[in-house]
């Protein structure tokens, strides 16, 4: 069995040629995928083109989180204040509890943007369901109160 003798020299020299090409051509593809304005190079224009979009992006994610989380906003309000809407008496959802309540609108309400256009709103004290109708919103309802309006509790 006869041993060859490897050159070192030249397995290095192979190497750095392959070495060289191959980084060669990583970077022409790197600069082929990066070159936004074609001129086949990097340059000072193909960076800001790159940071515009990437601010472009940046501000799209942010405006989409901020109306995602100001809509998760609402949706808890809404829970919490349960303003009652005309279109919600025509719903098969929506029951005249036995108590009702004649009374203003509070200040908390007024303000709140889940509750502007609301007829009333729903709470619940020990198990029972109350439905508070606004004094200037009785009309909505059809209902007919005895002997009169000027009661708060019926």
């Amino acid at each position: 069995m006869e041993k060859k003798k490897v050159d070192l020299g030249a397995v290095a020299e192979e190497t750095e040629k392959s070495a060289k090409a191959f980084w060669g051509r990583a970077k022409d593809s790197i600069v082929r995928v990066v070159d936004q304005n074609d001129d086949g190079a990097l340059d000072m224009e193909d960076v800001s083109a790159i940071a515009e979009t990437i601010s472009n992006a940046a501000r799209t994610t942010a405006s989409a989180v901020k109306a995602n989380a100001e809509e998760r906003s609402r949706e808890m309000e809404r829970r919490m204040l349960q303003p009652i809407f005309a279109e919600d008496l025509d719903t098969a959802d929506f029951l005249i509890t036995k108590l009702v309540r004649i009374t203003d609108i509070d200040k908390k309400r007024a303000e709140s943007v889940v509750c502007q256009g609301s007829i009333g709103y729903v709470t619940v004290q020990k198990d029972l369901k109350i439905i508070n109708i606004f004094k200037d919103k009785i009309d909505a309802f059809g209902l007919t109160f005895y002997p009169d309006t000027d009661c708060e509790l019926y």
